[in-house]
């Protein structure tokens, strides 16, 4: 659980984005209020993206099928904590909203004890996210190229059944601008991802 916890604290330690740059909010709707615990403490925040993305992280790590960027949690609230990030469009071409794939995974301890990747959580456009009451930035979210944004999103659920709750160890935010993968293909690659985070604090 410490070595998690190291590894996590590797990859994220980044600075706050500066207010200079665009600012993206995702608001929690309604519906995940008995999904998310009061959270009163740091846990380990990262992104991922697969290789050769045009969207660009922050603080980039390449890794097998993917890349790992910096993000950090802000509790201000800690009944609605965020997860705040960079990203960059790396590409020549504008990226609308609606060719966003977004995931935010929690990582959580198994029977186990063994960090692993919850499947559920809030996932899809982020063009549909940016339509829930208290966004904000949908009018700036087509990213220009070399534009940058500063995003906040929601963690990921604590529980994925109501009753049936979880401490989470971190949280990791899938995005992809190329289409939206299947529950698989993301799931794996998070998965990967936390491996990769892992292996990188044990060397």
């Amino acid at each position: 659980m410490r070595t998690t916890y190291s590894l996590f604290a590797a990859i994220l330690l980044s600075a706050i984005p500066s207010a200079s740059v665009a600012q993206i909010v995702v608001a929690y709707p309604p519906i995940d209020a008995p999904r998310v615990a009061r959270l009163d403490h740091i846990v380990p925040v990262a992104t991922v993206t697969p290789p050769g993305d045009a969207i660009t992280l922050a603080d980039p790590k390449p890794g097998v099928d993917l890349v790992l960027g910096a993000a950090t949690l802000d509790i201000r609230d800690p009944g609605r904590p965020m997860i705040v990030f960079t990203v960059s469009n790396g590409s020549e071409s504008p990226i609308p909203p609606s060719s966003v794939d977004v995931h935010v995974a929690t990582v959580y301890a198994n029977r186990n004890g063994a960090p692993t990747v919850n499947i559920c959580g809030t996932m899809g456009p982020l063009s549909g996210l940016l339509d829930r009451p208290g966004s904000s930035g949908l009018g700036n979210a087509t990213l220009a190229p070399g534009a940058t944004v500063t995003m906040a999103m929601p963690i990921g659920p604590t529980n994925c059944v109501v009753g049936q709750s979880n401490v989470p160890l971190g949280f990791l935010v899938h995005l992809t601008s190329a289409g939206h993968p299947a529950l698989h293909d993301r799931v794996a690659r998070l998965r990967r991802a936390l491996e990769a985070q892992r292996s990188r604090a044990q060397q």
